[in-house]
Formats: structure tokens, sequence, C-alpha cells
């Protein structure tokens, strides 16, 4: 995918695309539940690479998380043990960059939403896009986080709280 195509055609196009902060400013991020401890800390490491070649640019974050594998609400999945520490890692690494994200998509389950607020903690002070949604109920699996079906509280809440300059909100297939 581009800009890592570009990198990879001749040693200028490199130089050029290593240097060109435009290109790196925007990150799709995807925590499937069967990576192993060492994937992911190269994943982290790879978003830190990613998002620093990007300058003092505002950022486009989307990040997905299935903690899952569902084909049915009520199957139960196969996630790598270490799988909250793993995306604990990954959420720490995206929260690093809080200060400078402009649009942000989280597409998690409702305890990742809340951990990612929890990690994050701090103001998002020039966050304008936020779209939201739990991820599991979009996949059809939400009833396997909390049996009596739904959630008793908005895990996003505490951090649209923190966003000063937001001008646009999505929710999606959030159950509340």
């Amino acid at each position: 995918e581009a800009p890592l195509l570009l990198t990879t055609i001749c040693r200028d196009w490199r130089r050029v695309a290593l240097n060109t902060p435009r290109l790196w400013r925007t990150l799709h991020i995807y925590l499937p539940p069967h990576l192993n401890n060492r994937a992911i800390s190269r994943r982290a490491v790879g978003i830190s690479t990613w998002l620093g070649r990007s300058g003092k640019l505002p950022l486009s974050i989307s990040f997905h998380i299935r903690s899952q594998p569902m084909r049915t609400p009520l199957r139960t999945g196969t996630a790598h043990p270490d799988f909250f520490d793993n995306a604990k890692l990954l959420i720490s690494t995206i929260a690093s960059f809080g200060h400078r994200i402009g649009d942000l998509f989280l597409s998690l389950p409702p305890p990742f939403l809340k951990m990612f607020d929890e990690i994050s903690g701090r103001p998002f002070l020039v966050l304008e896009h936020f779209r939201v949604r739990d991820a599991n109920a979009y996949n059809g699996g939400y009833l396997a986080w909390n049996p009596e079906g739904g959630h008793d509280d908005l895990c996003f809440a505490p951090l649209l709280a923190r966003t000063v300059a937001l001008r646009s909100l999505e929710v999606s297939d959030i159950h509340v």
C-alpha cells in the first residue's frame, strides 16, 4: 500500500516518500484476535514509525478491533490469551499521538472503547471528526460481551468531554 509502495521503487523515490509528511498522516489499524505478542510489538513499532513520519500534521486514524471471530451473537471466540494486553499496547501507541489526531474512527467492542478512554486520558485538542461503533455489534456479536443484551453506559462519553474542537460525531451500532 502507498506510501510504503513508493519506498520500494528506487532510492530517490524512497527518500522523497520518507521525507513527505503528508503521505504518512493517515493510517488504518486492524487488530485481529489471533496475533501473538511479537507480532503486536512489531505492529506498535510500525504505528509509531508511520505516524512519526507525518511530522506535526494532524492525523487521521481508523482503529478496528474485533475481539472475537464471530458468525453469530452467541458464539464464543478464540482470541489469543494476551489479547487485552496486546490491545492495550496498540491503544497506548495511538494515544501517544492523541494531541495530533484530527479525524478518529474507533470500531471497537465496549471494553476496548472503555480501555481507549482510560489510556488516552488527555484532551484531544485538534479532534474535529469522531466516528465510533461497537465492532462486535456491527458484526452481530454484542451479546457475547454482555449476556443481558446491551450496555449500561456510553463507553466513549468521557472521551467526548475531552474534545475541544469537535465538529462532527457519528455513532453507530452502539446499544444502550
